[in-house]
């Protein structure tokens, strides 16, 4: 109680608590008496229980509650809250020209502040986490290994092993960025809603998370291509728009990351909860699969499907 009532007082925090002791409930500045049922008998500071009950130590005033609540009740209401709720209403227009002051200060808050509010707690959440963010910076060094133990030598010389090796990439820039965000809506809603409620502009909060999920993207995918690429013994002599084809794998896979990332936050939003999200991400895969233009010939509507998937275009 003593620390409570420090950090109380030194952080200017407001303190609720439910307790049944009455050692130190001389700390709080105010205390609320319920009676069986939930039923407010008394609202003040706790100097002046004992005289509102006519007692003279708390344990009495708890023997009187016990068994006459619904008097006590009914005598609060009629009294002491009618008198706060007249002292209110006399004090209503100043109340409201505080109120409306107030609403016009949090009006004030800019939609590019709330903007930089969210983009630097986004970051300071996934910094405390470090669970979380060893994993995402582990998964595209696992990845480049694996790549590179299956990659012939040859890989960047014949055109079905390139072809082989640049879908095998492609699939796995699509899974990075779907792990990276698929749960990143549901999980927050409760908050976002009450956020929103306090005047939240929900294109700050969209932003905030692109703008954090790109940093990610970028600093993933070059894991991947460069080690990825330090271990391959033969790679391509140029490129189509760079003269380093290193260059063009690299802004392929930043591209792919991120656009499966803005994927996953659109399927997060779908979903109710993280578990329902992470049921859906297979699925979500096997279309980036199927319709990606690699495993079949796709013609007709199965043509039309691939052009809005992200494995088409990172595969062209």
């Amino acid at each position: 109680m003593h620390t409570l009532a420090k950090l109380s007082k030194s952080e200017g925090k407001t303190i609720i608590m439910v307790t049944h002791t009455i050692q130190s409930i001389d700390l709080c500045d105010k205390v609320i008496f319920m009676g069986p049922g939930g039923k407010i008998c008394y609202c003040g500071p706790p100097s002046e229980i004992t005289s509102y009950f006519g007692k003279k130590s708390l344990v009495e005033v708890y023997n009187e509650l016990s068994g006459n609540v619904d008097n006590w009740n009914g005598y609060y209401l009629q009294n002491y809250f009618m008198e706060k709720q007249k002292n209110t209403q006399t004090g209503s227009t100043s109340a409201k020209n505080q109120s409306t002051a107030i609403e016009k200060k949090g009006r004030q808050v800019s939609s590019v502040k709330q903007c930089l509010v969210l983009i630097a707690r986004y970051f300071e959440l996934i910094w405390n986490d470090k669970q979380r963010l060893m994993l995402l910076f582990i998964q595209p060094i696992a990845i480049a290994l694996l790549l590179a133990v299956v990659a012939v030598e040859d890989t960047f010389i014949t055109y079905e092993d390139t072809r082989s090796i640049m879908f095998a990439l492609s699939c796995s820039g699509i899974w990075i960025g779907l792990f990276n965000t698929i749960q990143e809506v549901c999980k927050e809603r409760p908050i976002l809603k009450r956020e929103y409620m306090g005047n939240l502009k929900l294109w700050a909060y969209i932003v905030s998370k692109y703008v954090v999920q790109g940093v990610i993207c970028f600093l993933q995918a070059t894991l991947l291509v460069a080690i990825f690429l330090r271990l391959m013994k033969h790679s391509a002599e140029a490129g189509l728009y760079f003269a380093k084809p290193g260059m063009e794998i690299w802004i392929t896979m930043i591209l792919t990351i991120f656009a499966s990332a803005s994927m996953g936050l659109i399927v997060s939003s779908l979903m109710k909860n993280g578990d329902r999200a992470m049921a859906v991400a297979p699925f979500v895969l096997i279309i980036q699969l199927l319709f990606s233009g690699v495993l079949f010939e796709l013609k007709g509507y199965a043509e039309l499907v691939s052009k809005i998937t992200v494995s088409r275009w990172a595969m062209e």
